[in-house]
């Protein structure tokens, strides 16, 4: 019988923040510079009033998700 190959399973990281642009940026290219084929990156944002949402839209990288 052959061999059953797994499909790579999705990897999804999740980082909350409030108020820390330059932390949640540093944290978001680190998490898409990792060479895994199925990855995800969620942020979810507590109402920053820091520019956090406009940093975050000019990424422009589908596996970003904010």
């Amino acid at each position: 019988m052959g061999k059953t190959i797994e499909p790579t399973p999705l990897i999804t990281v999740i980082t909350p923040t409030h108020n820390r642009r330059e932390t949640v940026l540093r944290a978001v290219e680190s998490v898409l510079s990792q060479s895994m084929s199925r990855l995800e990156h969620i942020v979810v944002d507590d109402g920053s009033t820091d520019g956090t949402e406009s940093a975050l839209a000019r990424i422009q990288d589908p596996r970003l998700i904010y």
